[in-house]
């Protein structure tokens, strides 16, 4: 049920040489039931002190772990100074279908930052009380479709959730396609990422202050030209990155002229899927601090394999351009500023 890893290895073992130092003076074993007891004392508190636990809640796990944050303690009666403090887990795995049980702040979630909704979460996320540290939230994570293929995915409203104004990261899984116009995210969110099946329009989106990288689902075919980006927006992905084949690509249905749209000089990273065959001769006044360019597909459908990325305009600062592996390149005018140019695979499903 809990695990720890990182730095908290060795400042594990640390509480346990000096507990060990501290009980037997450093010169033999312990002679008692009361040092033993001591030593044991003192390395549960500097454990726990050290929030490196994960916790997963599933049906199975112990209800006195999920006692609410204002609840007394289980054994009042039994209290000392020097009792060991109550579990407090970093990163939680919530493995409920619903979020009944989080309605209310729960002690040994109060310090997390992290936490993430797995399998066959399908209720509503606003009347949850989040975690008051809580950086990082995942909905419905892809990784469970494929074991939980008959079940009904997270897909519910959430215009109107409360997100905690501490939230940097925002990932949602496969089956979400809910309107986000009306959404109200955090003013600290960096982060924020689609699943596959998301298609909602986004001219009306408030996006956060601090949005720093958009990722959108791989059926995601919306105009953009009157999307009001927010000035931080560093890196956009249409499309949802998969392995094939020992390659990183992506899988997109996108295909709409982005020419239009007012992007942010922040912009310094690109990814289009294999569907677009949009121009992109201005793709350099467009994005002028772009600097990773990938595009999966640049042939047009006519039949010759004349690239439209002949004759394109490049940022001046480009440092890195992935295009298709099984495609030509003949005619196209690399600028000397690109670093590496790598060449994927196109996912045959299309």
């Amino acid at each position: 049920m809990f695990s720890s890893s990182g730095p908290a290895r060795d400042s594990c073992l640390n509480a346990i040489i000096v507990a060990l130092n501290e009980t037997s003076d450093g010169k033999s074993w312990y002679t008692s039931t009361k040092e033993r007891q001591l030593a044991s004392l003192e390395f549960c508190i500097a454990c726990r002190n050290h929030q490196t636990l994960d916790l997963k809640v599933d049906s199975r796990t112990p209800r006195r772990l999920l006692a609410a944050a204002d609840a007394p303690p289980p054994h009042p009666k039994r209290l000392c100074g020097t009792r060991v403090p109550r579990l407090r887990a970093r990163r939680v795995t919530w493995d409920i279908p619903t979020a009944a049980g989080l309605r209310n702040s729960i002690y040994s979630m109060m310090d997390a930052d992290s936490l993430e909704f797995v399998r066959a979460f399908e209720d509503s996320l606003e009347a949850v009380a989040w975690p008051r540290r809580l950086k990082t939230v995942e909905v419905s994570g892809i990784a469970e479709v494929a074991k939980f293929h008959d079940k009904s995915l997270f897909d519910q409203p959430i215009a109107g959730v409360v997100w905690p104004d501490t939230l940097e990261q925002l990932t949602f899984g496969l089956f979400l396609n809910q309107p986000i116009e009306w959404c109200t995210f955090p003013a600290s969110l960096e982060e924020l990422s689609f699943g596959a099946f998301f298609r909602q329009p986004m001219e009306d989106v408030t996006w956060p202050a601090s949005l720093n990288r958009l990722d959108l689902g791989c059926v995601f075919n919306r105009p953009v030209d009157n999307v009001k980006w927010p000035a931080s927006l560093a890196e956009v992905c249409f499309g949802v990155r998969q392995e094939v084949l020992g390659d990183v690509v992506v899988t997109s249905k996108f295909n709409r002229p982005i020419g239009a749209s007012a992007w942010p000089k922040a912009m310094h990273r690109l990814t289009l899927g294999q569907n677009f065959r949009q121009s992109l001769q201005e793709l350099g006044t467009w994005m002028p601090n772009l600097e990773t360019f990938h595009l999966l597909h640049h042939i047009h459908d006519s039949g010759t394999e004349d690239s439209f990325l002949r004759g394109i305009e490049w940022p001046k600062g480009l440092r890195q351009l992935a295009v298709c592996r099984l495609s030509s390149l003949a005619g196209v005018v690399i600028p000397s500023t690109v670093e590496a140019c790598t060449f994927k695979r196109i996912p045959q499903n299309g």
